[in-house]
């Protein structure tokens, strides 16, 4: 008797994630709904956090035509391919976001990643220059402003950001930084952000 010939291993759940690719604007092929080529399971890896719902995709527009965004979204990088903070491919920008947060892109702003919480706006973004030392952290930073920090949380449960205030990311640095006093984080300073909370404006009431 014949047997059914078996599927290859997730390949359903690799043709979801295919598709999640496609229409973030990650990926375009000439069949879309032709099977996986070798080019198209290298790209589920590279953007796994994408198709996790642990990241978002946002496009930076052109303020010239024929730009395309390109150059927009270079600069939101700051010319650095930083996995902990943002990158990119093209004009889109691929920002690490949790549930309930909200990735935005604006030439003025650049990149934000927002989460209300009652009548607070939490906000996250990049530091503009990639901060080599405690005092390159500091100089970026704004009066009120804190250090997003993101730790890993134990049996593949992603990211969870932790808000410290520039005295105590001091001491964390001296802990767990470059020459750490106690266990390393590799590359820290490469994803810290920058936390602020922002009151959203009152409606006008008309009376």
């Amino acid at each position: 008797m014949a047997k059914k010939a078996r599927r290859a291993p997730n390949s359903q759940e690799q043709k979801k994630a295919r598709s999640i690719l496609i229409k973030k604007g990650l990926y375009k092929p000439k069949n879309p709904r032709g099977p996986l080529t070798d080019y198209a399971k290298k790209l589920l890896r590279k953007f796994s956090d994408v198709t996790a719902g642990k990241a978002s995709v946002v496009t930076a527009k052109a303020e010239k035509k024929g730009n395309k965004g390109f150059k927009e979204a270079r600069a939101a990088n700051t010319g650095e391919n930083r996995p902990g903070t943002v990158r990119t491919v093209r004009n889109k920008i691929i920002v690490p976001t949790q549930t309930g947060e909200q990735a935005r892109y604006s030439k003025k702003e650049g990149v934000r990643v927002t989460r209300r919480v009652g009548n607070d706006v939490y906000v996250r973004r990049p530091f503009k220059r990639r901060p080599r030392s405690i005092a390159g952290v500091r100089s970026q930073l704004k009066e009120g402003d804190y250090i997003a920090v993101p730790l890993y949380r134990a049996r593949s449960r992603g990211v969870e950001w932790t808000r410290m205030s520039p005295e105590d990311f001091t001491a964390f640095l001296t802990q767990y930084g470059p020459k750490a006093t106690k266990r390393e984080y590799e590359n820290l300073l490469d994803y810290i952000e920058i936390s602020s909370i922002e009151q959203p404006k009152r409606e006008r009431r008309i009376i």
